[in-house]
């Protein structure tokens, strides 16, 4: 190895004061020629309690459109690379959103013509819920979900809201089931069209 540190002290290992730069690095690494390793490794960090592998934080009050953290997959011949793999082997959340301000939580853009654009695949859960949205107690106008398409495709036939149970044994189970305790609807249907329609019913 080029550099090596070992520090027995309980104080910083490596630190850098900064000053005086603003469109350089403090740190880089330029093109590495890393093909199996990592390019930056963080290994057996067992004697942590209350510590972090890593901590990012910015306090600056300047307006301007930025990414705290960016990670670009830039070919897209490399369809074998996931730019984020979280993997959790307790029984604790594998990811913690604190959305303190009146903005969107999570925002995806896609461009996935015929992939899901959110999969849960192979769930294992029995009793809980593979999809939850809990204490939504402060709803005045809003809701709890919002399904929208306005496309004017009229050729292919499709459903906005597709519910299968696809197991002739599952004989206890409630595709849909609806509880209102409110003395207000329980459905609402409003169709504009009437030349079909409002609900088809094909029982077999």
């Amino acid at each position: 190895m080029a550099v090596k540190i070992d520090n027995n002290q309980n104080t910083d290992a490596i630190y850098i004061d900064h000053d005086g730069v603003t469109s350089s690095e403090t740190i880089l690494i330029d093109a590495p020629t890393t093909t199996t390793g990592s390019v930056i490794m963080v290994n057996d960090a067992d004697a942590l309690t209350s510590g972090r592998l890593m901590y990012l934080a910015s306090a600056a009050t300047n307006s301007t459109t930025r990414k705290l953290v960016e990670i670009i997959n830039d070919d897209d011949g490399a369809s074998g690379a996931e730019c984020l793999h979280i993997q959790q082997d307790a029984a604790m959340r594998a990811l913690n959103i604190d959305q303190n301000a009146n903005g969107n939580s999570i925002y995806i853009t896609s461009a996935a013509g015929t992939y899901n654009t959110i999969v849960v695949d192979t769930a294992e859960t029995t009793s809980g819920a593979t999809l939850s949205l809990e204490g939504n107690n402060s709803l005045t106008t809003g809701s709890i979900a919002k399904f929208h398409s306005s496309s004017n495709n009229s050729s292919d036939t499709r459903n906005l809201v597709y519910i299968s149970n696809d197991d002739a044994a599952a004989a206890a189970t409630t595709g849909l089931y609806i509880l209102n305790d409110a003395n207000s609807h329980t459905m609402k249907i409003n169709d504009t069209h009437s030349s079909r329609s409002a609900v088809s019913l094909a029982l077999f």
